[in-house]
């Protein structure tokens, strides 16, 4: 075994330098703001935006310029088109450092892992822009991306625990000095420097000869064929098996669901492209049956995926999170309907489509950020709706009157989750106030606080607006355990005796059971029910039942009960009893046990347990 010579190390550097120029610079331009950064004082939160600034902005000018010089290459661009080609990728990068601002705006942390993602996805297709037939040279190329990434990762993690171990024992053998910071500084120019030259040494530099390399790594195949595709059909199995559950029960299919499919598709789609090139071989005709079984059985699952996202945006509307999932899903209806019916198979549509998707949800009408906070406005615009808290123009108005739990938490956290997000300023099409001059008044009042130093964060300034509008707006306020509260336990007179004279049917009434199993009464009617915090709701067909248990409570503070040895109070059953009408049936609440707890004004059910007696009319 040969040691690589200092000579041809230098040699290959000049290479890859002469090859990358632009792509190193921003290698180290990022790995030095990220120096910058572990030096500064952690107090000094403006220098260490624009570090992080910096980072970004290099991060992105690195990818561009690499898709850059993939494309110019590929296409034998000369050196004017290839510098245009450059400018543009310095001038997207200089644009970033100024649109990116992670201490001020907490969506710009996620905005910049898209764009990220939508840049490295780019880099997988910028070789074949306007070209046909090249999937053979698309996948090679790809391949050869994969494998040297995994190379490059393992050559920087070996020789920075060499290092970090050699620094170590420096420290010990010779009572050196060397400080956590001279180990993340070390990390930092491994990963970002060393490992990016590694990388870009090993790309092929004719890539139109690809198209006719058909190698293919026999570990690769193993890897696919043992552990990938029967991963991906253990999810397949599981979820088609939890989808026949949910149609024999018809109960509403659980949020966890939604990240299960997508891991399916994930696996099930890397598993198809990494066994792409072999499709065509006679030995491996399983290939061809895999994928379209694959796509096929992906098309109930996505109906699923579409049904779980939407429970939850019907009840909750839409945030970034549920935003990115019904993209997903409807790029993964995209892939499937063009796999099923396509003849030709071109997977770069499969990275094309997917850029395009990602790049849109960052900026933009459509982008994940506006149809979030949009959303989010219209559901605590309801809220107040819903308590006639609006007034004739349309906007919010203070707070006077008592709400129901689920309301008062529903406008802490969407109010809390838009200013956090967006800053107060989002809430502006709801409120009559000017909330940019509320804004610069809070931080006029916060430097003032900090004696006129600019060191105040973006969680400061949020909080500091939150409590603005909590008094402004007289908002309810979270139950907070830490203060003084007294805590009562109320069981119902003869609870052992239920009385069914009067009632066709019983149900077990449990507390934090949610409105996702469906009870058959025997006919095509079906009753759901949740009974949490001081609510209980029952729906039978259509038609649903809201019961607000603030005026139960106030009878039991009222009444004077009957105190057991156990600090337990004994009520008669007609105290703990609520009766209504719903959909043709008459129903009787019985509550056996409740345990509620009192805090200043506030009463919250924190436990209990009981019957629903139904009686058809």
């Amino acid at each position: 075994m040969k040691f690589p010579s200092i000579q041809r190390l230098i040699t290959e550097f000049n290479k890859v330098v002469k090859r990358f120029p632009l792509e190193i610079f921003f290698a180290f331009t990022g790995s030095a703001a990220a120096t910058a950064l572990v030096e500064l004082e952690a107090n000094n939160l403006e220098y260490a935006n624009w570090c992080w600034r910096i980072i970004m902005a290099a991060e992105t000018g690195l990818l561009l310029s690499l898709s850059a010089s993939l494309f110019s290459k590929s296409h034998k661009l000369d050196n004017n088109k290839k510098l245009l080609s450059y400018l543009a990728a310095v001038l997207i990068s200089i644009t970033f450092l100024f649109v990116f601002n992670p201490i001020k705006r907490e969506n710009d942390i996620m905005r910049f892992f898209m764009v990220c993602f939508g840049f490295h996805l780019l880099v997988a297709f910028a070789s074949f822009i306007g070209k046909k037939n090249h999937i053979n040279a698309f996948w090679q190329l790809n391949k050869t991306f994969f494998l040297r990434m995994l190379t490059a990762i393992l050559y920087s993690g070996v020789l920075y625990i060499g290092l970090a171990a050699a620094i170590g024992s420096m420290n010990f053998l010779f009572n050196f000095k060397f400080e956590g910071d001279t180990f993340a500084i070390m990390g930092i120019w491994i990963a970002g420097v060393f490992q990016t030259l590694f990388f870009l040494s090993g790309i092929p530099d004719d890539i139109e000869s690809l198209q006719e390399d058909h190698s293919y790594p026999k570990g690769l195949k193993l890897f696919t064929q043992y552990v990938l595709i029967p991963l991906a059909s253990i999810y397949a199995l599981i979820l088609l098996s939890y989808e026949i559950k949910i149609l024999v029960q018809w109960n509403m299919p659980k949020g966890l669901v939604s990240s299960l499919i997508l891991s399916y598709a994930v696996f099930g789609i890397l598993s198809f492209l990494l066994i792409y090139p072999l499709r065509n071989l006679d030995e491996h005709k399983w290939i061809k049956n895999y994928s379209k079984s694959f796509y096929f059985l992906l098309v109930p699952l996505l109906i699923l995926l579409y049904l779980a996202v939407f429970t939850r945006v019907e009840k909750y509307g839409v945030t970034e999170g549920r935003y990115f999932l019904i993209a997903l899903a409807l790029w993964l209806s995209f892939i499937t309907f063009y796999f099923l019916v396509s003849k030709r198979q071109n997977i770069v549509i499969i990275p094309v489509s997917l850029c395009i998707v990602t790049l849109l949800a960052v900026y933009g009408p459509l982008s994940a950020f506006r149809i979030a906070e949009k959303s989010q406005l219209s559901e605590i615009k309801k809220v107040f709706a819903e308590n006639h808290l609006l007034s004739s123009e349309d906007k919010l108005k203070p707070i006077t009157i008592k709400l129901d739990s689920a309301g008062s938490e529903r406008i802490q956290n969407i109010s809390r989750y838009l200013i956090t997000k967006y800053g107060l300023e989002s809430l502006q099409p709801i409120l009559k106030d000017d909330l940019s001059k509320v804004t610069d008044s809070i931080k006029l009042s916060l430097n003032k606080s900090k004696r006129g130093r600019k060191t105040y964060n973006k969680w400061d300034l949020n909080e500091a607006e939150h409590n603005w509008l909590h008094k402004k707006y007289k908002l309810p306020t979270y139950y907070n355990y830490s203060q003084p509260d007294e805590s009562y336990t109320v069981l119902a007179e003869d609870s052992e005796l239920i009385p069914l004279n009067s009632a066709d049917f019983l149900i077990d009434l449990n507390y934090y059971h949610n409105d996702t199993s469906r009870i058959h009464l025997g006919n095509t009617n079906y009753l759901t029910y949740s009974f949490a915090d001081t609510i209980l709701k029952v729906r039978i067909g259509k038609e649903s039942k809201t019961l607000r248990l603030y005026p139960l409570l106030g009878r039991l503070q009222n009444a004077i009960l009957k105190p057991m040895s156990n600090n337990s109070q004994i009520s008669p059953r007609s105290l703990l009893t609520e009766e209504f009408d719903l959909n043709g049936y008459h129903i009787t609440a019985l509550f056996n046990r409740l345990q509620y707890r009192i805090s200043g004004k506030e009463m919250r059910i924190i436990s209990g347990d009981g019957v629903l007696l139904l009686k058809k009319q």
